[in-house]
Parts: C-alpha cells; sequence; structure tokens
C-alpha cells in the first residue's frame, strides 16, 4: 500500500510525541500527504501557538525539496534559500521536517516543531522508526 493512510499519521504522530515527551519539549507536529494537504496534526499542551503552521511549513519543505529541512538548510547557500522561501512562503528550511517514503516511493511529509532543531529531528526520526515498525 503506497499511499499514507490515516493509521500511519497518527503512529508518526503517537511516536513524535512520545519522543517529545523524553526530551522534556512540547511539540507540535503535522503528516501531509503528496500534495501537501494535511492527513493529521497535534499540537501539545505547553507548545506555542503558531506550532502547528510552523509544523506544516517544515513538513512542506521536505515534501517539496524532497530531502530533509536540516539537510536541505545544509545543501543551500542562503541566497538560494532567501530565494526559494520567497517563491515559496509555505517552505522553510528549519530542521524538523523530514520526507516519509514507503520503500522508494514518497508518501507524504512529517514536520515537527517546538524543541531545538536537533530535538524536532529526534522526533522526527522516532516518528520514522514507528512508521518502519509497522511495515508487513
Amino acid at each position: 500500500m503506497p499511499d499514507l493512510t490515516l493509521d500511519d499519521a497518527l503512529t508518526l504522530l503517537a511516536a513524535a510525541v512520545t519522543q517529545a515527551r523524553a526530551e522534556g519539549v512540547p511539540i507540535a507536529a503535522a503528516v501531509l500527504d503528496t500534495g501537501g494537504l494535511t492527513i493529521a496534526a497535534h499540537r501539545m499542551d505547553g507548545c506555542f501557538p503558531d506550532g502547528l503552521a510552523l509544523a506544516d511549513k517544515k513538513a512542506y519543505g521536505a515534501l517539496n525539496l524532497r530531502t530533509a529541512t536540516a539537510t536541505a538548510a545544509e545543501a543551500f547557500p542562503a541566497p538560494v534559500q532567501l530565494a526559494l522561501t520567497t517563491a515559496a512562503p509555505r517552505v522553510t528550511f528549519l530542521p524538523g521536517g523530514t520526507p516519509i517514503h514507503r520503500g522508494e516511493t514518497l508518501i507524504g511529509a512529517l514536520g515537527v516543531t517546538g524543541g531545538t532543531g536537533e530535538q524536532d529531528v529526534a522526533c522526527c526520526t522516532a516518528a520514522l522508526k514507528a512508521l518502519a515498525a509497522t511495515a508487513p
């Protein structure tokens, strides 16, 4: 099954929240399909009010750039980042956005915000591991 399902999205969110609790930070997380539409999103108690908006931008950036936002930030020089974010305001290069693949197929993206960049990436990594564990 190549599509990202609601059950998949909920698995991703639950694992991201579990990791956030272990990190001691309240996060917001968003799961998008390949069209950039939200499948599911969650904002923990105590996360900043615009957390969902930033989580969406991180997920959309990863989806659009086809790589983790932290990786893209290292790959693109600042002038290119500025040009891309100006042309596509829904894209960000902040760490915490990651594409989701099933095999080699891109099926969506996850964005996490609320901690440091490293904490957000750790939440994404935990979420991807949890989703992989559910694969047949």
